[in-house]
C-alpha cells in the first residue's frame, strides 16, 4: 500500500496496487532492468532483496503459492529506483491525484 498525502489539504489517501497496477509495475520493472543490462540476480543483489522476491515482483505477484498481487514496500521501491538509476515515475507511473475525480475505466476497442 502506498500512502499519498496532500500537504495543503492535509488529506491522506492509501493506494494499493490492483491487478492492473501490479502487472504494469512488473512490465516496467522488467523493461528497466533489461535496459540497465542486469540479470534478475544482479538486480536483486543491488536492490538488497532476495532473488526470489525480485522474481515475484517482475511477475506481478507477492507469493507463488497464494498468487497475491505485488505490493512492494516503499523501501523496496526506493532501493529498486536507486539500483536502476531511474526516476520513480518511470517505475511507478504517474502518482494518483487527491483532487482528481475517479476516472472511468479505459476499454480497448
Amino acid at each position: 500500500m502506498l500512502t499519498v498525502t496532500d500537504p495543503e489539504a492535509g488529506a491522506t489517501q492509501h493506494v494499493t496496487l490492483d491487478h492492473n497496477g501490479a502487472q504494469a509495475f512488473a512490465v516496467r520493472l522488467r523493461y528497466l532492468r533489461s535496459q540497465a543490462g542486469l540479470s534478475q540476480e544482479e538486480a536483486a543483489h543491488q536492490a538488497g532483496v532476495s532473488r526470489n522476491h525480485y522474481q515475484l515482483l517482475e511477475s506481478g505477484r507477492s507469493s507463488r503459492t497464494k498468487g497475491t498481487r505485488a505490493n512492494p514496500r516503499l523501501s523496496t521501491v526506493i532501493n529498486i529506483v536507486a539500483m536502476l538509476g531511474c526516476e520513480w515515475q518511470e517505475l511507478l507511473g504517474d502518482p494518483p491525484r487527491l483532487d482528481a475525480p475517479e476516472a472511468p475505466p479505459v476499454h480497448a476497442n
